[in-house]
């Protein structure tokens, strides 16, 4: 069986990252199927690279 898997547009997982991050006082990554971070909370110190 081949599910769609649900997606989560970067502005709202920035928003979630913005909410929780200060309330549980840790970093906070979101990231989607691949791997890819699509919302932090913080840009410093995270790795950009080009999948082949």
């Amino acid at each position: 069986m081949n599910q769609k898997q649900p997606r989560l547009a970067s502005a709202l997982a920035q928003k979630v990252v913005d909410t929780i991050a200060p309330t549980i006082n840790r970093n906070v990554n979101i990231m989607n199927a691949h791997g890819v971070i699509i919302a932090a909370t913080s840009l410093e110190g995270t790795c950009s690279f080009l999948l082949p």
